[in-house]
């Protein structure tokens, strides 16, 4: 996604999800039914180690 969008990925809702992918790279897609999207997830700037 654009840099312009920052604010839209924190905002963005699904609405009605039917499906997950990760390919083999390892990157996260989302079927977003009602909005008619295809949604990525960058596991790799959302995942953070657990604090102890």
């Amino acid at each position: 996604m654009p840099n312009s969008n920052s604010s839209y990925r924190i905002t963005a809702k699904f609405n009605e999800p039917s499906g997950i992918c990760i390919d083999a790279k390892g990157n996260l897609y989302v079927s977003d039914t009602g909005n008619q999207r295809i949604r990525y997830i960058d596991l790799n700037h959302l995942l953070k180690p657990a604090s102890v």
